[in-house]
């Protein structure tokens, strides 16, 4: 176990941190690299190919509109009441990963990363200076399954068994969590947050799984419109927190930071009905990992709009995966997060006949 104060668990981590190369190219790798030259694409979690069409007709309207500068509050407005927070709790973000850009602004002297997940957030804390450990959750992935500080070593343990300033004073986690598709639930989260100053939570998936949303309970919670709506390329998302906290990150960024176009995405998608969707999706999800099961494929259970996955037993995972890039279908390597290795994949969740396409390439290529 790490025991201390913040600050000596803090000077620890920048020791440990000295004795392991962290590999900045690996927590910036995002899917949108792999599907770049795809005809089938596994690798990028968007559920559209564009927005909707109701959506795209606010969208081409609005640009009559470009003429005079961006108003951010009905959109802030429209968050609000979509969460039930005030206004001054909400702040409008060019895509969730900008709000992990702005949390050094809250000067951690230590921040835990529980992994795997998405690095982005790694990524910013540490480009600012902020010391890291990381909290490696062992198989099924869950909140008591396993753990490791530092860049890969020195025990954090139980999260019910974490000394006092054993996590420093930000605890970042996903829910569900990118890319096992586990989802903590509220209260789990709710317990992590007794033991840290700031949890931040990344829900950029929460729309389209079961809700164990922790907004307004005093954590920081990240928010996407891109995955279910088709905007990846609009960048558009935003934070919940404490209004203290909205009104200390706002106060050092640029004015108007966000257009026009994507305030009315935001403003008009929020709160748009997303039953559908997700049923459309949680049957697909079903019938895929059904179908990769009975086909050799290790599924792990999601709760999310993709699947974390191990190929069936064959040639070696990443040689399988550079072959399928070579005919145009991409997957999700899963060894640029941290606790994963080139033995799993992440899926996007899709239909049957392109889950079909998929399996017929992988066993072309592995005899």
């Amino acid at each position: 176990m790490v025991f201390g104060t913040p600050e000596r668990v803090a000077a620890l981590a920048r020791i440990i941190d000295s004795l392991f190369v962290i590999d900045f190219n690996a927590l910036r790798f995002h899917g949108d690299e792999a599907a770049a030259a795809a005809s089938l694409d596994f690798a990028v979690n968007v559920r559209l190919s564009r927005p909707p069409a109701w959506l795209r007709e606010i969208l081409v309207r609005g640009i009559d509109s470009l003429g005079a500068y961006p108003n951010a509050k009905a959109a802030r407005e429209a968050v609000a009441e979509h969460h039930c927070v005030q206004p001054d709790q909400v702040m409008l973000l060019s895509g969730a990963a900008e709000g992990f850009a702005l949390l050094p602004r809250l000067q951690p002297r230590l921040a835990t990363v529980v992994h795997p997940s998405f690095t982005e957030p790694e990524y910013a804390l540490r480009a600012a200076g902020v010391p890291v450990q990381r909290w490696i959750l062992d198989p099924p992935f869950c909140l008591n399954s396993g753990s490791a500080a530092g860049a890969g070593s020195g025990e954090l343990g139980d999260i019910g068994k974490a000394g006092p300033g054993e996590l420093g004073d930000m605890v970042v986690i996903g829910n569900p969590t990118n890319p096992t598709g586990v989802l903590h639930s509220r209260a789990d989260l709710l317990r992590l947050a007794d033991r840290t100053k700031y949890l931040v939570v990344d829900e950029a998936f929460m729309d389209l799984s079961p809700d164990e949303s922790v907004i307004g309970s005093g954590a920081i919670v990240l928010r996407s419109l891109t995955k279910t709506w088709g905007l990846a390329g609009l960048r558009c998302g935003y934070m919940i927190a404490d209004a203290e906290i909205i009104a200390h990150l706002e106060r050092e960024r640029p004015h108007w930071p966000l257009g026009t176009l994507q305030l009315l995405a935001i403003e008009y998608a929020v709160g748009a009905e997303v039953g559908p969707l997700y049923e459309e999706m949680a049957a697909q999800r079903t019938e895929m990992a059904a179908y990769l099961t009975s086909h050799g494929w290790n599924v792990w259970p999601s709760q999310a709009p993709f699947l974390l996955v191990n190929p069936p037993p064959g040639p070696d995972p990443e040689v399988q995966r550079v072959r399928l890039a070579e005919r145009g279908v991409a997957v999700r390597r899963c060894d640029t997060f941290p606790g994963l290795d080139k033995t799993f994949w992440r899926l996007a969740v899709r239909d049957a006949a392109a889950v079909a396409t998929l399996e017929a390439h992988r066993k072309e290529i592995a005899w």
